[in-house]
C-alpha cells in the first residue's frame, strides 16, 4: 500500500500568535500537518525554550516535557511528542527554505504578498500568512469562504485577522435576514502584556485597521464607503472588544425589536457559526474570554434597537484566533495535490 505523505510546515515567528499557533497544534491529534521548524528573528533556541517554560498566558506548555539539545526541540505533549529544528534568522534565510510543504508565517513582517514568492521553490507549495495584506492569492476565513481554497490558484494565502473573523462572519449573518446599508465597527484592541510591562506601550493609540479594506473585499453586497472601523489600541492585555452597528435600509426588512434581532443570531449561532461564536447573556466583562477559542463571545444583554440601527458588542481574544489559522492549514493540508 502507498504511504501516505506527510505534510510538512515550518512556523516563521514565535510570538503571541505563532505561539497560540503551535499550541493548537500541538492540541490536536488529528492535524493534517507537521511542525518540523520554528524560526524568529529574534528568539535565540535557549529564549525560545524559556518562552514555552515560563509564559503565563499559553502555560500548556507547561505540562509538557521540553528538552533543547544544541538547535532541536524536544516536546512531549499529551497527543504528541516532535522534535523541531530551531533557528534565528530572516524568513529569506531559513536553512529549511524550499524543505517544506507549507510556511506558516506569524511575524506579520511582510507587507504585500509578492514579498513572499521567493519561498515558493522546492516542496514548498503554500505560503499561509497571519495578517491581512495585499496582493495574495485568496484570502480565506474559516468557516466562511475556507472551501473556495484550490491548490493550483492559491499559494500565497492570507487566513484573515482576528478582526475579520467576527466582523465578516457576522455581517454575513445578519444580512441573511435583514437588509443591512452601513455597517460600523468600533474595535478596542489589546496588546499583549509584556509590552505594557515593559513600559514600550502606555497610552492610548489609534491605527488604520486593515479590516476597512477586507471587510468589503470579502462582502460584495457592502460597499466600501459604507463599511467603516474605528481601530483603538489600548495598555490593557486581556480579551479585546468589537462594537457592532448596523443600519438598515429605509422601508426595507429589519428586525421588529431587539428580541427578533436576538432570536436570529441564535439560530445562526445553531447553525452556520455553530463552535465560532457564543451569546453569553449578561457582560462579566473581558477577563472570562483571554483563553478562549472562539472567534467572539457575543453579549445577549448589548442588543439594542435605536430606529433603523441596531448596536451589540463582543468579546474576542487576539490571539485564540489563531485556532482559525491552525484549522484552515489542516484544512489546506488535506488537500494539496
Amino acid at each position: 500500500m502507498p504511504t501516505e505523505r506527510i505534510v510538512t510546515a515550518g512556523l516563521n515567528g514565535l510570538g503571541r500568535f505563532g505561539l497560540n499557533l503551535l499550541r493548537w497544534w500541538l492540541q490536536d491529534a488529528n492535524a493534517s500537518y507537521e511542525i518540523r521548524y520554528i524560526n524568529d528573528p529574534g528568539l535565540s533556541p535557549e529564549l525560545i525554550l524559556q518562552i514555552l517554560k515560563t509564559d503565563d498566558v499559553v502555560d500548556e506548555f507547561q505540562s509538557c516535557s521540553l528538552q533543547l539539545e544544541g538547535d532541536v526541540l524536544r516536546i512531549d505533549a499529551p497527543n504528541r511528542s516532535v522534535s523541531v529544528k530551531l533557528s534565528q534568522t530572516k524568513l529569506a534565510e531559513v536553512p529549511w527554505r524550499g524543505a517544506v510543504h507549507m510556511v506558516l508565517e506569524c511575524t506579520g513582517v511582510p507587507k504585500r504578498g509578492s514579498e513572499c514568492w521567493p519561498l515558493l521553490r522546492g516542496q514548498t507549495e503554500t505560503i499561509l500568512l497571519s495578517a491581512n495584506i495585499p496582493e495574495v492569492d485568496a484570502t480565506l476565513l474559516y468557516g466562511f469562504n475556507h472551501t473556495e481554497y484550490d491548490a493550483r490558484l492559491h499559494k500565497v494565502i492570507s487566513f484573515g485577522s482576528c478582526t475579520s473573523h467576527p466582523a465578516v462572519l457576522l455581517t454575513t449573518a445578519i444580512a441573511k435576514q435583514f437588509d443591512v446599508r452601513d455597517c460600523l465597527v468600533n474595535i478596542i484592541h489589546s496588546v499583549p502584556q509584556r509590552y505594557i510591562s515593559s513600559g514600550a506601550f502606555q497610552t492610548l493609540s489609534r491605527k488604520f485597521c486593515t479590516l476597512e479594506r477586507t471587510g468589503p473585499m470579502l462582502l460584495p453586497t457592502m460597499r466600501p464607503d459604507r463599511f467603516k472601523v474605528n481601530y483603538t489600541f489600548v495598555p490593557w492585555g486581556g480579551a479585546s472588544i468589537m462594537d457592532f452597528a448596523f443600519r438598515f435600509k429605509p422601508r426595507s426588512r429589519k428586525p421588529r425589536d431587539k428580541d427578533e434581532a436576538i432570536a436570529h443570531m441564535r439560530s445562526q449561532i445553531a447553525g452556520a457559526l455553530n463552535g465560532l461564536f457564543e451569546l453569553v447573556p449578561e457582560d462579566p466583562g473581558p477577563q472570562p474570554f483571554v483563553r478562549s477559542s472562539l472567534s467572539g463571545s457575543i453579549v445577549e444583554s448589548s442588543f439594542d434597537l435605536r430606529g433603523d440601527t441596531l448596536h451589540f458588542f463582543l468579546y474576542t481574544n487576539n490571539e485564540g484566533s489563531s485556532i482559525r489559522m491552525h484549522e484552515l492549514a489542516s484544512y489546506i493540508a488535506g488537500r494539496l495535490p
